[in-house]
């Protein structure tokens, strides 16, 4: 049976037999499964001995965990996928052991690293399925708190995110001089993956942080809610996953607007903001494709749900249509990468194509230039709420 998605693991020996490999293996499978692919069907692994039965007609990445004085096996499939286009991470224990753990032809390449705060593999997993298209490659983060009662563990937050590759939204760091304020803070939550709350006590009694919940609830969003110690959770934010703070985790005396939290706390809420990014991007495309769908078949169109791909839909006596899902707004980058996907297979040149996306909060500047770009771009960019509208159009 043929794999869609495959991986090809190379560690020093080539066989792929470590236990880093495993553990890989694992946390790939779970993010998949929870992805709504069966992994046994559509996930297959490769060694370096097996990398000759890779299928380059199907999303291929590698990764070598890195270790001194790889076999020429594990070069040799190293360089075949370099050789055919496929992306490949490598990873070091350090910084300082990447010359002797990295082969020559990966040294170009910005490396990952192992990291004791990451038993799991999460990280590594998570830019792997990004590269094959299973998790969208922007890292949002929205984090909302109130200032006066917060302000220093946003910014330490902002920076240890930052510092993982997250692109992050803090009001006081993330909105341009002269820029319409809350319009771009909606048009940045639109965009975002996970909502971090800095539940203090006096959060909830701020207008905005109250409505940043609601439209972060209305949108998807995976919420991570910071409780701060002696203080009980609003009703509110029941549905955010939680972690309560105590005195001991902040470095200073109290913990007012000026204290931080210590270093393994902060390495655990990142290490938290990493798992629920992967179930909030799973749901947020379900929320896109079940309106999708529920639209198609209103207007007599029968759809298929290709699970972690488009949604294909068609109708007696007219072009099929295929519908890419989008998590957050598209760009012209994302145009250009799905139109290259649909040139390589025969039945999505034939169908009309387009990308379908969840406009709520989208800055009114943003949705004119989209509109624009569709009266000269190969693809649509359409609104959930115009796909009625757009699809009438095709009959």
């Amino acid at each position: 049976m043929t794999a869609y998605y495959q991986v090809a693991i190379i560690d020093r020996l080539g066989k792929a037999t470590t236990s880093r490999a495993a553990v890989l293996k694992a946390t790939l499978s779970r993010a998949v499964s929870a992805l709504g692919l069966i992994p046994d069907r559509e996930l297959r692994f490769f060694s370096a001995e097996e990398i000759s039965a890779v299928d380059l007609r199907y999303p291929v990445v590698g990764v070598y965990l890195g270790a001194s004085n790889p076999s020429r096996v594990a070069v040799s499939a190293l360089e075949k996928l370099c050789k055919n286009g496929s992306f490949v991470l490598p990873v070091a224990s350090s910084q300082a052991l990447f010359l002797k753990q990295i082969p020559k032809i990966l040294r170009p390449i910005n490396a990952a690293f192992f990291s004791e705060d990451d038993s799991k593999l999460s990280r590594i997993a998570m830019r792997l399925l990004e590269e094959l298209r299973l998790l969208r490659n922007k890292r949002r983060i929205f984090i909302s708190y109130k200032r006066s009662e917060s302000r220093s563990v946003a910014v330490q937050l902002y920076h240890a995110l930052d510092e993982r590759s997250f692109d992050v939204f803090l009001d006081t760091h993330s909105i341009q001089r002269g820029k319409e304020f809350q319009p771009m803070l909606w048009d940045s939550m639109g965009d975002t993956d996970v909502l971090i709350l800095l539940d203090t006590p006096g959060a909830f009694t701020s207008h905005w942080v109250e409505q940043e919940i609601s439209r972060a609830h209305a949108l998807g969003l995976g919420l991570l809610q910071l409780i701060w110690p002696g203080h009980s959770r609003d009703l509110g934010s029941y549905l955010c996953d939680s972690i309560y703070l105590e005195t001991k985790d902040f470095l200073e005396t109290g913990n007012g607007k000026d204290a931080r939290l210590r270093g393994p706390l902060v390495k655990k809420i990142v290490g938290k903001t990493e798992e629920l990014r992967s179930r909030a991007l799973a749901a947020r495309r379900n929320r896109v494709v079940t309106e999708l769908c529920r639209i198609a078949n209103e207007l007599g169109y029968r759809s298929v749900d290709e699970v972690a791909g488009p949604v294909l839909m068609r109708s007696t006596g007219i072009k099929p249509v295929i519908a890419f899902p989008v998590i957050g707004h598209p760009d012209s980058h994302l145009v250009q990468e799905t139109f290259s996907d649909c040139m390589k297979r025969k039945a999505f040149r034939k169908a009309s194509q387009c990308l379908v996306y969840d406009p709520l909060g989208m800055w009114a500047g943003k949705h004119s230039h989209l509109s624009w770009l569709n009266d000269y771009l190969p693809i649509q960019t359409v609104p959930i709420t115009g796909v009625a509208s757009w699809l009438k159009r095709r009959k």
